[in-house]
Order: C-alpha cells, then structure tokens, then sequence
C-alpha cells in the first residue's frame, strides 16, 4: 500500500512476491545477505503461513552455507536443496521443490544473469534492500519489541532497558543494510597502476592559482570577508572567469552566480563589465548605455593598459570587446536571482534543497553539466530559510545551521554535480573592526561559527582595504589538499573595471608604519622607533624592500 505522498507504508505487510525478489537480490549481491545475518535474520522469520514455507528451509540453506563457506553459488544452493528432498527433509506441497529448483527458476535467474551495473542494477538491489528492510522490522524488530512488553508486569524487568537499547542498535543497522564495509585506503600491489585524484586546473587568476594551484571538481572553498569588502566582486570575477575558460576550452559546463542580497537588475552590470572589460560605472549610470562604449577611434587610456591590448599594436574598443564577450557569456553562464524578488519566482527561501533543485533542472533545460557555483552569501541564505520557519528564532539554530551548510553544499551539491563550489560568508563585524587592515584575518572570525570552515576543502580569508591603497591582505587560513609555499598575499580591485589582481609584486607590509605601501616607498619611522634609529644610524627612513614578503605581522 502506499502512504498519502506515494511511498509504500513501512508497516504494509511484505508479500510473498515481493519476499522472492528479496531473496533474488540477496543471492545475486551476497554482502546484503551478509548484512541481514549479521543483523540477526534467520529462517524462523520465514513460514507465517504454508505460501512461505519453502522460503524458510531456502533461507535455512542460504544461512548454512554461508556461515561455512562465506559465499553461495548455484550448485551449492541446488545441491543442497536436493538432498534435503530426497531425504524427504522438504515438508512442501506437491511441485513446490521443483519449482524453486528449476532450470528458469528465480534460483536460477539470481546466480545467472549478469549484473547490471547500470542505474537499472542500482535500483534493482535498492528495491530488493527497501524490501528487505521492511521484512526485518515487521518480522524481528516489531516482534522483539512486543516480547519486551509483553514479559513486563506493572514494574519493569531489570533488564529490560538492556534489551530496549540492542533492539534500537539492531534497527539502528537495519538502515544501513547492504552497505558493504571495506577499507578504502589499502595499499595497492607494488607495480600496479595508480588512479590518482583530479589535479588542478589554473583559473587564470593570481589569487587562485598562486595558492592552491587551481579548481578541484567536487571542491568547496569558502570566501570570508567584511561588509562591503569585495567578496562579490571577487566571486563575480571568478565565475565569469570560469565561464570563459568553459567555453574556449570547449567544456559543456555552466558557470553559475547564486545571489541572495541583490536582485539581478542591481548585480547584472557587474558580471557584464568583469567578462568584457568595461567600465562598471558605465552600466550604473546611464540606461542607455550603448552610445557611450568606446570604438577604435575613441579608445581610452584604461584600455591601453589591458591584456588583450597591451602589445600596443591592436587596441580592441569596449564595443568589440562586448560583442565578443556576450557570445561565450550567454552561453556558459547564468546568473541565478535568490534575492526573494517576485520578478523572478520569489526564488531565495529554500536553502540547500532549492539550489539542488534548480541547478537539476538548469542542466536538463540546457543539456549542459554544472562545473562552478558561486553561492553568495552564506548568512543571508540561511536566514531567510529560517525565516520560513516560526519556531527557528533562536540565535543557537542559526550557528548551527551555518557549522551544517557547508557539508550540505559538499554532498549535495559539490560532489553530486562534480563542480566546484564556492561560498562567501560575512566576517563578524565586532572582531573585524579590531584588526587592522595590514594583518591577515582567518576563518575562526568568522561570522555566527567558528567552526564555519571545518567542512571546507580551502578558505580564503579577505580583510578590510588599505584606506591609501585599497590594497586588501588574503589568507588562505585553510587548505586541505596542498602545502603552498605561502598562504597569504595582497589583493587590488581594480578602480576602472570588475576585476581583482593578486599584487605582491607591486604592494608590501611595511611593519614599521603598520601600513601596505608600493614596493621601494620608504616611509617615516614611528616616534619610538626614530629615537632608537637616531642612536644608531643617521637614516631615518627605512626601505621597504628590505623587509621579508610574507612576514605575519
């Protein structure tokens, strides 16, 4: 029978039908039987009425052997089945032996024909399993419970909550029956190949790459900043990134932005000016903003500085370099509006399951596979989940909750769609404030959890910019896979267009005015630290250079 959401009831007694398909899949995949043994299936389980009788000396035999043995074949099985009967041990009606003997019987059926180790074999080992599971309950755990009551009087037995807790651990086990145990880490014979896992694959960008070396699939790296730090305009410039190298390297894989605090009017132009290299200010301002792109004719000084036109000898304009932007753009990326605007669905108050379900129906719709989701940003989205929620107010659930996303977004969304998964997250306000702009922040400052990235594969931890440079300092105060030769660096948005650049090349700490400063700057000495240089040099100004790049300051 089936429940009102259209599964079938657990308590639906087990057909004798649906018990030869059970035993058929025991047969065929031996680590389940294995697991009903263990757990404590036995062949009095069997034999409610006559119809189930050759089921009970079937499993009688199956128990005996594999105790013995450790494995079943069909001869073993038949052979022993047929002494049995001649020694007319099989008390079954007339025909029955035969029946489950035969040559096309479903004996014969489980141990002959091939294993399908397609999505059709999965499901028909789930469904002998899903039986499986409704036998053991309704055969030996609901029975062990109604033993328990029954032997209490008005005062419990000693025992019984003894025997209470092994029937939980029993039916504890019974929901991971068929589970085969293995170690995944043995060692292989000497000489034999090796799979190793995926490396790396560069993304173009210096604060990547410099680091980590690239995207794993199935990674899920963490983004923490403050308020207004540059968290979206760093994952905008790694999803359009993403989405260009899909496309010139011929991949059929989306590059997707999921965004929760601004709608798509508000967020639109900052993906257009980071995949063509145009003034953002330029699709802020003004509506009608064709008229105002540069040509050949009228190109700008900015532009001379960029990749695409720095051998000095082709200048491409921002008309052109949109044209050519909005082919590969349109085609392997999407940018997904979660900002609970109605223009849009009301998309945003779904959690998890809502991303899941969207980008499944993104690859059906578009044919194409996800490669690289950008969540943005992690507190808001689980607030307006909780939101939906009256009884989930309190501050403790949504601490929680934020420790759960990420292992949430790793197993349904990272590892199921083999993509990389990036997630932004807010640095908490009270602590960020307190560290100056020239130190590296970590994920322990993390807004609502500390323990926010324990279930991260990498973070990246940006602080607050330079207020003379707008220079940021990044730490990647997690990494799981690699050991860099350094974790942390310097990090510059770009003041024309959306884009950041890794600049240690360009910007260094300088601990003395506890400021990032150019490379070969000099700055003035403290009042302290003058008086102690007066004592021993002249010099009151000290050169930058002369400082270690990654001193921790």
């Amino acid at each position: 029978m089936l429940n009102d959401n259209g599964v079938v009831d657990e308590e639906t007694p087990v057909t004798t039908v649906e018990i030869e398909a059970m035993i058929r899949v025991m047969l065929r995949y031996q680590h389940v039987l294995s697991s009903a043994l263990r757990i404590g299936l036995r062949a009095e389980h069997f034999g409610n009425d006559a119809a189930e009788l050759k089921f009970y000396f079937l499993f009688y035999a199956m128990h005996q052997l594999f105790e013995r043995h450790k494995t079943i074949t069909k001869h073993m099985l038949l052979t022993e089945l047929n002494a049995w009967h001649t020694a007319g041990a099989l008390h079954l009606a007339a025909g029955e032996f035969e029946a489950i003997a035969a040559a096309d019987g479903f004996i014969a059926e489980a141990f002959d024909t091939p294993k399908d180790d397609s999505h059709a074999g999965d499901a028909e080992r789930q469904y002998g399993q899903d039986i499986l599971k409704r036998f053991i309950n309704a055969r030996m755990i609901k029975t062990e419970v109604q033993d328990v009551v029954r032997s209490t009087t008005d005062a419990a037995p000693v025992n019984m909550p003894t025997k209470l807790e092994q029937i939980t651990k029993k039916a504890q086990a019974v929901r991971f029956i068929g589970q085969s145990i293995v170690s995944a880490a043995l060692m292989p014979e000497f000489g034999a190949h090796i799979e190793l896992p995926p490396p790396p694959v560069p993304t173009g960008v210096g604060w990547i790459d410099n680091f980590i070396g690239g995207f794993r699939s199935g990674d899920l790296i963490g983004v923490l900043g403050p308020y207004g730090g540059g968290k979206s305009t760093m994952m905008a410039t790694l999803a359009v990134r993403q989405a260009e190298h899909f496309y010139n390297s011929g991949q059929n894989k989306l590059s997707v932005f999921i965004c929760y605090e601004d709608d798509a009017k508000r967020m639109g132009g900052l993906f257009w000016s980071a995949a063509a290299r145009i003034r953002r200010n330029l699709f802020q301002d003004n509506a009608n903003f064709w008229a105002d792109f540069t040509t050949p004719e009228t190109i700008m000084e900015y532009e001379r500085q960029l990749p695409e036109n720095r051998n000095g000898e082709i200048i491409i304009s921002e008309a052109d370099r949109y044209r050519a932007a909005k082919v590969w753009l349109d085609q392997n990326f999407v940018l997904l509006d979660f900002s609970a605007n109605s223009e849009h669905g009301g998309r945003g108050t779904g959690g998890v399951a809502e991303i899941v379900a969207t980008l499944t129906a993104l690859c059906e719709e578009r044919n194409m596979q996800i490669g690289f989701v950008a969540v943005d940003y992690a507190g808001l989205m689980l607030n307006r989940e909780l939101s939906q929620n009256k009884s989930t107010k309190n501050q403790e659930q949504i601490w929680r909750q934020m420790q759960q996303l990420p292992d949430d977004l790793r197993t349904m969304v990272a590892a199921p769609f083999n993509a990389t998964v990036l997630l932004a997250h807010q640095l908490a306000g009270g602590d960020i404030k307190k560290i100056p702009p020239y130190k590296h922040v970590t994920h322990l400052d993390a807004q609502g959890s500390k323990a926010f990235a324990e279930n991260l594969h990498a973070c990246m931890c940006l602080n607050t910019r330079d207020q003379f440079t707008n220079v940021s300092t990044i730490n990647w105060s997690k990494i799981r896979y690699c050991v860099p030769e350094k974790y942390h660096g310097l990090v510059k948005m770009d003041p024309v267009i959306v884009d950041v650049r890794l600049v240690d090349d360009e910007y260094v700490i300088c601990p003395t005015s506890k400021r990032i400063i150019r490379r070969g700057d000099v700055t003035p000495l403290s009042p302290d630290d003058a008086a102690v240089a007066a004592r021993t040099s002249s010099n009151h100004f000290t050169p930058v250079d002369s400082f270690s790049d990654d001193l921790n300051f």
